[in-house]
């Protein structure tokens, strides 16, 4: 690839409970991603359930605890994204996980976004790329506990509800499975570690700066010039 940069800087940081969560209201204001539609739609249709899932009212729905990872890379020159013209000097990803209301083992819902912003020459936060909020709910099948390995993943449009789409919570996993036999064998752990926030940050402890550059590839979403620097990872 001739316009292909090089890396300078990169910088990859866990985000515990408290950041976090200050990171999810900053979210809720953005009208784009309609964060406070999809909680208050996931825990009515979890009411109305047969699954037998707690009732939880929207003035009750909210985010309980959070997790995060960023990772942020900037280019050793500018380059122009061939789609759109623009120069920019790096990007930096974002992808939260929060815990919902009202579940209990075996039938957690979780909320995860991903977010993608160019970096413009000197390093100012100035393009989002990518940004996408989805729920994904362990639930029950057969009258079975299922595990987040089996989380079913929602999106939400006001013209449509909530209604499933493919997995950034699977991609995530995917591409984990490259991070090696250590990083796998973690992941199995993690995976019963309870809530959602708890298993993301136990993989990220875990798997270290691979998993890191997973969520990042998860944000990247094959995008030009970031696909070449965390891969491009199935969604």
């Amino acid at each position: 690839m001739s316009n292909q940069p090089h890396p300078r800087s990169e910088q990859l940081t866990l985000q515990g409970n408290e950041q976090a969560l200050q990171a999810w209201d900053a979210l809720s204001v953005d009208r784009e991603l309609h964060v406070d539609q999809l909680i208050a739609e996931v825990q009515r249709y979890r009411a109305s359930s047969a699954a037998g899932v707690a009732q939880v009212s929207p003035s009750q729905a909210g985010i309980l605890t959070a997790s995060g990872v960023q990772y942020r890379m900037e280019f050793d020159r500018p380059v122009k994204v061939p789609e759109t013209g623009a120069t920019v000097s790096g990007f930096t990803t974002h992808m939260l996980f929060g815990e919902l209301a009202g579940g209990e083992e075996g039938q957690r819902v979780g909320i995860i976004a991903t977010t993608m912003f160019a970096l413009a020459p000197g390093g100012d936060t100035v393009t989002a790329l990518n940004k996408v909020v989805r729920a994904i709910e362990q639930g029950q099948q057969g009258g079975q506990r299922r595990s987040w390995a089996e989380a079913t993943e929602h999106a939400f449009e006001p013209d449509r509800g909530l209604f499933v789409a493919d997995g950034i919570w699977d991609a995530f996993r995917g591409c984990l499975g490259g991070c090696g036999g250590t990083c796998l064998a973690a992941l199995t752990a993690c995976l019963a570690a309870g809530a959602l926030p708890a298993v993301a940050a136990c993989v990220a402890i875990s798997c270290g700066g691979c998993a890191l550059r997973c969520a990042a590839c998860v944000a990247c979403d094959c995008s030009f010039f970031c696909r070449w620097a965390v891969g491009c990872c199935d969604q």
